[in-house]
């Protein structure tokens, strides 16, 4: 059995298309995605990437292989063990109409409010999934 929250996850073997696919949407918001995650903070993420397996859903949290869950986290820390910061892996669907409306807003106008606006709303919505 393995968590679902680990970001290396495979839950169906991709075929050429797919990665075809998940490589050009990455391309695409390599830019976009880079500012997420500086604007969330790089002491939070430790990346953004595009996932295919997010369904209809904006984003999700993830986490390294071999690092704790976010419930085994919270299993210790209320048995009042020390826990080190572990930073998360922001995943986002490169389909999702946020993501495409993000996009827009960054080639239009790098300077906007609504962009900041959009990333921490990400961010949240991510977070509030975990």
């Amino acid at each position: 059995m393995v968590s679902i929250t680990q970001a290396d996850l495979e839950l169906d073997a991709e075929d050429e298309v797919s990665k075809q696919k998940k490589e050009t949407q990455s391309k695409e918001l390599k830019d976009v995605l880079e500012l997420l995650k500086n604007t969330v903070g790089s002491e939070i993420l430790e990346e953004v990437r595009v996932s295919t397996r997010l369904g209809d859903h904006l984003g999700a949290l993830t986490t390294k292989a071999g690092a704790l869950t976010p419930q085994m986290e919270k299993m210790m820390k209320a048995m009042g063990q020390a826990i080190p910061s572990q930073k998360r892996i922001l995943e986002v669907n490169p389909d999702h109409p946020i993501i495409r409306h993000l996009s827009e807003e960054f080639q239009k106008d790098l300077k906007s409010e609504k962009i900041n606006d959009l990333m921490l709303y990400i961010y949240e919505q991510a977070l509030l999934l975990e």
